[in-house]
């Protein structure tokens, strides 16, 4: 033991690592005043005789969530003594050295390793500055991964990094045979730098080209974990469908691709385990720690005619893993817990895993946490290093949230719009009783985006500050704000603002807080509720660019009201919805992911109902259910279809490793009401069916059919809110001129609108209008489906009143692959107060052929109304409506104050949020006032055609 340096009291249980002044610098273990790790209190541990520990600790004390801070190694013996700390140089120099930090709560960062001579420990970071947001900075496709490599006698080098390798995702683990080569494991992401987008890849000290191992030619290789060398054999945890478990990599230490049948899963993932992260080889065990799902667990596996077998496990959340024979049985050494305050910790299997005596070594402390462990046989401390801490003021700015999941510290604008989102923010101290005379200084760190004199702080009536800024041009910058009281400064923050260009079309409109907008339901008034496919929840936005008004929470804020299938917050890919009544069914995908894995919870149909209209629209969760996925199956095996038994190939869209990506496979999009009023269509993007054969395969390019299909599920309301059985009804199929289905909706006089696009990314939208009677073609809208300036996918058509000609409709895009801000950065990637989509109107053109449609027809279909809405010009005196409804219609968009309406709500401002269709028969007493009321709708509705025409 260093005795000399250690902070450490007499008691090896009970000593507190404070500041290490005895290192020669103040604050030297990261944070002042704050040290990381406590000795653990627990009982005296048996002490077996294995080489001390090395603990990756992440952390300075001060900064939290995904902020970067800097990486520290700390050396243990078993019995809790700390040995000293090296800290990892995060500021990088001119030598050649990298910066290097990880976010601070960013459980799958840091893992660490001890190369197989023991001379080297390797762990992978960011080159970034300490308090950069890892959501953005550090997902960046232009931050690169680097390596540390610490020597036994505690030099620290940074020199290695990997180019473009998992840009615009993790860096997990790394792993060494010596020192002069590394393997880098991780989520090599689709967009990062060719040939980079891969899972595995090895790179020689101080280099900067690394070659890939594993490659990212599919979602399946291209995602891993954390690398480890055994026996001089490179195996990777992955939780990938096709590979989940503990993956031998090629032959060795292979240095260049290997084939994908050189991949190959040795330790499978057991039944009921999710996510394996670190692991370790100790003897005849492995010891793998699953991180995720509802058991998480250390699982001990065991050699069974030469292949791996899960035989045990240990419950408990780890993170890092070691382990070796010791006397008796294995000691393993693990992280417990992904946040701050986690625990080191001892666990002796002297065989019944389930039931080994555990003790704890020691505790990280506030803002500080352990991630990965590591054995580090003759390694000395290198030193601390001194972190240079943000200004500590008396009072603080308290950033509050815009958007859900958002942190409030952050700005989205568009050059040149009427309104732009404003940041609302607090001041709080313990120190200071009041803020009267507050004053607040502003600074730009790029004024060509927006100068300090654009910036204006008002207060607000509860006691906040409301920051508002006009944009000078398009690019990112840093507002600094301090307050200023009595001419010393109380409190400071910094806010993130990025500004996008201006839209091309005047009815354009950028909302915030999401990107993935995958389909929307108006309520009214110009609002509209949308959803996200890449997060759960939703939201109701107005007629302008701002953040939402509100969210609904539909499955609970514990999952109370909506289960998971797979693990918290899995989400459902929510990509269609459709209405009956004040009922909205929120619609998952019900395939697999891009990667082929499997997951359950997208096969959700969730119903809410709708109360209110407008800015006071209300949302509440009447109930869902799933098995949709498994009832397809049944019924293209039982030739439902008519077509052959299994024609259309579900089963294998649904096997694990078949991605939903592809003409195909299963997944759904567009959703709509059938014409009896109760029955759910689900419209496919995939698979493009041959109306006389079936499917093909996505393994043979060109085997895809050219017809859309719908398929049509009955009494969908007692199906999701009473439990009904799961009964496929009818299906169809659609020539969209090769198209897929993208979207659908009724449309208010009885017809369906559809939004057709490719089954691939490769756009080629367009609107058709479809009577909804299979024996009628659809019939495309002329006029292009585009906004200049923008790339993303039509996913939603809110409202469609009518299918006439001039007919102005919303159209939504989802832009969650869009560049939005020309920094090479997709929307997705975004912290979620700088994601955005964007609506526009587009004018319906189907040269005639659904003029005069609906005027005369008498809609039968039963169905209770609502009172009509105050600005519904079609509501007559006594309050019964003149317009007909259609399935799953809600009220109509109608302008904001100020606001000239569309060609929509001029030509067609009817309905009245009632959804079903009604009879409108009206009884013999009201016959003439209603006949009088209907020729008075048609001129005005004759009026409003003209005017459009003449303004158009």
């Amino acid at each position: 033991m260093n005795t000399e340096n250690s902070p450490l009291m007499s008691s090896p249980r009970s000593r507190a690592l404070r500041t290490l002044t005895g290192f020669g610098l103040i604050g030297a273990l990261l944070g002042l005043g704050t040290a990381p790790v406590t000795a653990g209190t627990g009982p005296e541990p048996p002490l077996p005789d294995v080489p001390q520990l090395a603990v990756s600790v992440v952390g300075d004390g001060v900064r939290t969530a995904d902020e970067g801070v800097p990486v520290s190694i700390h050396l243990f013996d078993a019995d809790g003594t700390h040995n000293g700390i090296t800290g990892i140089p995060y500021a990088g120099d001119e030598e050649g050295q990298h910066r290097f930090v990880v976010g601070a709560d960013r459980d799958q960062a840091a893992a660490l390793r001890l190369s197989e001579d023991e001379s080297t420990l390797v762990i992978g970071g960011y080159d970034a500055d300490p308090g950069a947001n890892t959501n953005s900075a550090l997902t960046e496709l232009g931050t690169e991964r680097v390596i540390a490599a610490i020597s036994a006698d505690g030099s620290v080098d940074v020199s290695t990094s990997l180019a473009g390798a998992f840009s615009g995702s993790h860096i997990r683990g790394v792993a060494a045979l010596d020192a002069t080569r590394f393997w880098a494991g991780g989520h090599g992401n689709s967009d990062a730098q060719e040939p980079y987008a891969a899972g595995v890849l090895t790179v020689e000290v101080g280099g900067d080209d690394p070659s890939v191992v594993v490659p990212g030619n599919s979602g399946q290789l291209r995602n891993h974990r954390v690398p480890g060398f055994h026996e001089g054999q490179l195996y990777v945890s992955s939780d990938r469908s096709n590979y989940s478990g503990i993956v031998k990599v090629g032959e060795g230490a292979p240095t260049e691709t290997i084939d994908e049948d050189g991949f190959v899963v040795v330790a499978p993932t057991p039944e009921g385990r999710d996510t394996p992260h670190d692991f370790a080889f100790a003897g005849d065990h492995l010891y793998v720690a699953f991180t995720d799902g509802d058991e998480p667990a250390l699982v001990r596996y065991a050699q069974t005619n030469g292949a791996w077998e899960a035989v045990d496990a240990y419950p408990g959340e780890f993170w890092g893993v070691e382990a070796a024979v010791a006397d008796g049985g294995v000691a393993i050494y693990a992280t417990r817990g992904s946040g701050f305050g986690n625990e080191l910790v001892q666990l002796l299997d002297t065989g019944e895993l389930a039931e080994a005596e555990e003790s704890v070594i020691a505790t990280a402390e506030e803002n500080y946490a352990f991630r990965g462990v590591a054995f580090a046989p003759e390694f000395e401390p290198g030193g601390g290093i001194e972190v240079e801490q943000p200004e500590q003021f008396p009072a603080e700015i308290e950033w509050v949230s815009q958007v859900p999941y958002g942190s409030g510290d952050a700005l989205s604008a568009v050059i040149g719009a009427e309104t732009n989102p404003q940041a609302v923010f607090g001041l709080s101290s313990a120190e200071i009783p009041g803020f009267d005379g507050v004053e607040f200084e502003i600074a730009s760190a790029n004024t060509e985006v927006i100068t300090a004199e654009a910036v204006s702080i008002e207060p607000r009536d509860d006691g906040q500050y409301t920051l508002s800024a006009t944009p000078v041009g398009t690019g990112t910058t840093e507002l600094s704000i301090s307050a200023q009281l009595d001419g010393e400064t109380i409190a400071a923050a910094d806010l993130t603002y990025w500004v996008s260009a201006a839209l091309e079309a005047e009815s354009a409109y950028a909302h915030v807080g999401m990107s993935d907008a995958s389909t929307a339901q108006d309520v009214g008034d110009g609002h509209f509720l949308t959803a996200d496919d890449d997060s759960l929840g939703i939201r109701l936005y107005g007629p302008s660019f701002d953040v939402p008004i509100n969210f609904f929470p539909i499955q609970g804020e514990d999952h109370e009201l909506i289960s998971y299938e797979r693990q918290p917050g899995e989400t459902w890919d929510t990509e269609a919805s459709a209405r009956i009544d004040d009922t909205i069914f929120w619609i998952g995908s019900q395939g697999n992911s891009r990667s082929g894995n499997l997951r359950p919870d997208r096969e959700t149909i969730a119903a809410t109902r709708v109360t209110g209209e407008g800015a006071g629209t209300e949302l509440e969760t009447l109930g869902y259910a799933r098995g949709f996925q498994q009832a397809l199956v049944d019924w293209d095996a039982a030739d439902g279809h008519g077509l052959g038994a299994g024609a259309l190939e579900f089963a294998r869209a649904v096997e694990e490793g078949y991605s939903a990506e592809g003409p195909n496979s299963l997944n759904v999009e567009g959703a709509a009401i059938a014409p009896d009023g109760e029955s759910l269509w689900l419209g496919f993007r995939s698979p493009l069916v041959d109306p006389g054969t079936g499917v093909g395969s996505n393994d043979e390019p060109g085997s895809e059919g050219d017809h859309a299909l719908i398929i049509e599920i009955g009494d969908i309301y007692n199906v999701v809110v009473d439990d009904a059985e799961i009964e496929i009804t009818d299906w169809h199929t659609l020539d969209l001129d090769g198209r897929a289905i993208r979207a659908m909706t009724n449309t208010e006089d009885g017809h369906y609108a559809i939004q057709g696009g490719s089954a691939d990314d490769a756009g080629d939208f367009a609107i058709f209008g479809w009577s909804g009677d299979p024996e009628d073609a659809p019939v495309q809208s002329q006029n292009p489906l585009n906004l200049e300036g923008w790339t993303g996918s039509y996913e939603s058509l809110p409202l469609v009143p009518n299918l006439e000609d001039g007919t102005a409709v919303r159209v939504l895009q989802d832009a969650g692959t869009v560049d939005i801000y020309g920094n090479d950065l997709e929307a997705q990637a975004l912290d979620p107060e700088l994601m955005k989509f964007i609506s526009h109107d587009y004018v319906l053109d189907f040269d005639g052929a659904f003029e005069g449609d609906g005027e005369d027809e008498d809609d039968t279909q039963p169905g209770p109304t609502d009172e009509p809405s105050p600005t519904d010009p079609s509501a007559s005196a006594d309050g019964e409506s003149t317009s007909s409804q259609s399935p799953g219609a809600s009220s109509s968009l109608v302008p904001a104050e100020g606001e000239s309406p569309s060609a929509a709500q001029t030509a067609e401002a009817g309905g009245t949020g009632n959804g079903l269709a009604h009879t409108g028969s009206t009884a013999v007493a009201f016959g003439a006032s209603a006949l009088l009321l209907l020729l008075l709708g048609l001129m005005l509705h004759q009026r409003a055609r003209r005017d459009h025409q003449q303004t158009g």
